[in-house]
């Protein structure tokens, strides 16, 4: 993204995804707010741990579990899919979690 002919920001793949993932799609019988009660019990879940997750790093669409975030380790990973998993109406989890990422100086 350009100000002024300044570079102030990157949109990544994953930033595109995310939009795409969160964008509204017709409602199906009782399906829009239940997704919207799984994400708040995944955010829930997760609340207490290291690595939580903020209320929009979690997309529920159709009982799937979409995770975003940062993460220290694979052991993280595991535990958040574990922990979106365990709340009752959740079919599926998938994680687009990554490392953090280090940009150089110039």
């Amino acid at each position: 993204m350009l100000r002024d002919g300044k570079l102030i920001g990157i949109v990544s793949r994953a930033n595109l995804i995310r939009a795409l993932a969160s964008a509204p799609v017709p409602a199906q019988t009782g399906s829009a707010s239940s997704d919207c009660e799984l994400a708040d019990a995944v955010v829930a879940a997760l609340r207490d741990k290291r690595w939580a997750l903020s209320k929009e790093n979690v997309i529920v669409k159709n009982g799937v579990a979409h995770l975003w975030g940062v993460i220290q380790s694979e052991d993280e990973e595991r535990a958040i899919r574990i922990a979106a998993l365990e709340v009752e109406g959740v079919k599926e989890a998938r994680a687009h979690l990554s490392d953090p990422t280090v940009m150089p100086l110039k």
